[in-house]
């Protein structure tokens, strides 16, 4: 005996008390809400890429967070190399004159 010979043959087991129907209408609410905020952030995109003052920023591809961008997203050709200014020079990060007392670090 085959599932396509006896379709209804489940119906006939003592344990079988009905069908159990899930309720999936959180996830529809959920993927609703998260369409409609990447559609508004995709419109505030585009909003500021082409009508505000700023736009020749916003279309500009060497500006935001050049860490990533650089790396991840775009060749270095016709780049312009970071700036690194913003970074502290490394001795700042090396203790000046360390004395130990009482186990206190002292500077």
């Amino acid at each position: 005996m085959s599932t396509i010979e006896e379709r209804t043959a489940y119906l006939d087991n003592p344990l079988f008390t009905g069908h159990i129907y899930g309720n999936f209408n959180p996830f529809y609410v959920t993927i609703a809400i998260c369409t409609v905020f990447g559609v508004l952030l995709i419109l505030l995109n585009i909003i500021c890429c082409c009508c505000s003052k700023y736009k020749t920023y916003w279309q500009d591809k060497n500006t935001g967070n050049l860490w990533l961008v650089s790396l991840w997203s775009s060749t270095p050709h016709k780049q312009p190399p970071l700036d690194l200014t913003e970074l502290k020079d490394a001795s700042y990060f090396q203790p000046v004159n360390m004395t130990i007392c009482c186990c206190f670090y002292i500077r």
